[in-house]
């Protein structure tokens, strides 16, 4: 993205990032509902990224992006052995959140919610 921005010119990145302890366990839940999923980066890999490829006015914020467990598994594309064993390790996070996604219960209903950064900066 850096080298074909012109110079002045703004990159950004959105994307889910996750405190370096919750990485593994994020990845083996995602590789189970996206395949091609290669890995999540942490939260400070994304400010290494931005700081040591010389971006100007770095900046940064986060969100919470939510769905809901069904919502979720329909989305996906997980071979049919594995969407039984992505459901049970997303039900069994709920109140815990070791993959990262805050798992929820309300109303008879689990939601995900997946941490957002959004990185700016500027090429000199």
């Amino acid at each position: 993205m850096i080298r074909v921005c012109k110079s002045g010119g703004t990159v950004m990145v959105v994307d889910v990032a996750l405190p370096e302890d919750k990485l593994e366990a994020y990845d083996t839940m995602e590789k189970l509902r996206d395949p091609s999923h290669v890995g999540a980066l942490s939260l400070s890999k994304f400010d290494e990224l931005f700081q040591t490829n010389k971006l100007v006015n770095y900046r940064k914020t986060s969100y919470e992006m939510a769905i809901e467990l069904e919502n979720q598994l329909n989305a996906s594309f997980p071979d049919p052995a594995a969407r039984g064993k992505l459901k049970s390790m997303i039900v069994g996070d709920a109140g815990i959140n070791s993959l990262g996604v805050n798992v929820t219960l309300a109303d008879e209903k689990y939601q995900l919610y997946y941490p957002v950064q959004v990185c700016v900066g500027q090429k000199k």
